[in-house]
């Protein structure tokens, strides 16, 4: 698009931020979330699927890098999906 480009749009936005193409980039930007949004929804339930099968068949919760191996996620992502099923308590003791 270019330094230009950039600059008509961000003008646009200024110029008539209820015009059609503003509501054209929102629409665009709402339906991006919200895929976005399930498909986060759908990675931790991986995750906790995975740790609750590990859980029942060996008693032990997996380590990070097991769970990375099985669902083929980046330990960021990994991190931060057990952590936040640590904060709702639905991490086996």
């Amino acid at each position: 698009m270019g330094r230009r480009g950039g600059q008509k749009a961000a003008q646009r936005w200024e110029t008539d931020p209820e015009g059609d193409y503003a509501q054209r980039q929102r629409a665009t930007m709402k339906k991006t979330h919200r895929r976005k949004k399930m498909q986060g929804q759908t990675t931790r339930a991986r995750v906790q699927l995975f740790i609750g099968e590990a859980f029942a068949d060996t008693g032990k919760i997996p380590t990070r890098r097991e769970i990375m191996r099985e669902t083929g996620l980046s330990e960021a992502t990994v991190k931060r999906h057990v952590r936040s099923l640590r904060e709702d308590g639905l991490m086996p003791d």
